[in-house]
């Protein structure tokens, strides 16, 4: 059960990441293309978030108990909370003007998202290092 998160994971990450990459920068350079393509990734990057944070609470609850890293299961779930939060939050402030945000709200918007992207990285980066540094979900007791 454990290795749903980690299958569901990898789509989160990289639609957040790719997503709010070119939609963050594509309305900072005035590149509208750029800002479709990315908020249709970021949609689906956030829509991907609900299972995964759903999979990542099963996943560990099912991991038996491992040597130390207790603290670093708890940041990477504090992370993925606020990376829920953010970009459920954006999704609704975009959703609450039908998709179009107003001009002077873009600017604050793509760094918002931006941020999104250095928090999707951090939590990612935690993440692995729970699988890469302690064996979680990989090695045996």
């Amino acid at each position: 059960m454990h290795l749903i998160h980690p299958a569901l994971v990898h789509f989160s990450v990289a639609f957040l990441v790719a997503g709010g990459l070119l939609e963050g920068l594509g309305i900072l350079l005035r590149r509208q293309p750029w800002e479709r393509a990315g908020a249709a990734l970021v949609l689906a990057g956030t829509i991907s978030l609900a299972p995964t944070v759903i999979a990542g609470f099963v996943a560990q609850n099912s991991v038996a108990g491992f040597n130390g890293g207790t603290a670093d299961v708890q940041l990477h779930e504090r992370f993925g909370l606020m990376l829920f939060g953010l970009f459920a939050a954006l999704m609704m402030w975009k959703g609450w003007n039908q998709g179009r945000l107003p001009e002077d709200q873009k600017p604050l918007y793509a760094v918002l998202v931006l941020a999104g992207v250095i928090l999707t990285m951090a939590t990612a980066w935690f993440g692995g290092h729970l699988v890469y540094g302690y064996g979680i979900g990989v090695t045996s007791g």
